[in-house]
C-alpha cells in the first residue's frame, strides 16, 4: 500500500458534511489545553522548529526523531511544574531518555536494536509554577535544556529518565532566542 502524504491544511479548510464548520474548529477543541501533557509536547516541538526553520513540513507523528536540522535528529522532551489539572503539589521534573527500538513508518517494520536514535536532545521546560500566572503561549516562561545523545549514551547508558537536577549539570541551558544557536553549538555545526 501507499504511503499518504500529509500537506498543511489552511485554516478555513472546510469539513465535509459539517455545513460551515473548518479544521481551525478542530483544532481549537482538540488543542487548546496546551497545558496537557500530549499537547504540551507537540508545542515544544514547534517551538524548536519554530527556533531552527524547521517546521515547513507536516509533523509526523511516528518518525524516529522529532525534528531533522541540517542533517541532524533532534529528540525534543518536555515538562511543567504545574498541569491542567488539580494538583495537590508541584509536579516532579524529569524526562524520558529511555533507549527504544526504531520503527520505519515507510516500510512498517520496528528494529531489533535499542538505542537513542537522534544526534541531540532538548529537553523544554514550562517554568510556570503560579497557575493564576500561566501563560503557556510566552516563551519567556520557558528554558530548553540541550544535550548531545552520545552524552547520554556515555553517562547515562540504558537509564530510562533524567531530573532536571542531572540537566542543570550535563546540558547547556537557554532561552527561546538563543535555541538555535546553542543546537547548533551541541550539534557541532556552522
Amino acid at each position: 500500500m501507499q504511503n499518504i502524504i500529509p500537506k498543511k491544511l489552511d485554516s478555513d479548510t472546510p469539513i465535509k458534511g459539517l455545513n460551515g464548520v473548518r479544521i481551525l474548529d478542530f483544532w481549537q477543541w482538540a488543542y487548546s489545553d496546551i497545558l496537557d501533557n500530549r499537547a504540551r509536547g507537540i508545542f515544544a516541538e514547534f517551538l524548536v522548529g519554530q527556533a531552527l526553520g524547521a517546521t515547513e513540513d507536516v509533523r509526523h507523528e511516528w518518525v524516529e526523531a522529532d525534528l531533522l536540522y541540517k542533517g541532524k535528529k533532534i529528540e525534543v522532551k518536555t515538562s511543567a511544574y504545574i498541569q491542567s489539572w488539580n494538583q495537590n503539589k508541584l509536579s516532579e521534573i524529569k524526562y524520558d531518555i529511555a533507549p527504544k527500538r526504531k520503527w520505519d513508518p515507510l516500510t512498517n517494520t520496528i528494529g531489533a536494536d535499542v538505542s537513542r536514535n537522534s544526534d541531540c536532545y532538548v529537553f523544554c521546560l514550562y517554568t510556570e509554577k503560579n497557575k493564576l500566572n500561566s501563560d503557556i503561549l510566552d516563551t519567556d516562561k520557558w528554558c530548553f535544556y540541550v544535550l548531545s545523545t552520545s552524552t547520554l549514551d556515555v553517562k547515562y547508558k540504558t537509564q530510562k529518565t533524567i531530573t532536571l537536577q542531572k540537566l542543570e549539570q550535563e546540558a547547556t541551558s537557554c532561552k527561546m532566542h538563543e535555541l538555535r544557536s546553542t543546537i547548533e553549538k551541541v550539534l557541532v555545526l556552522k
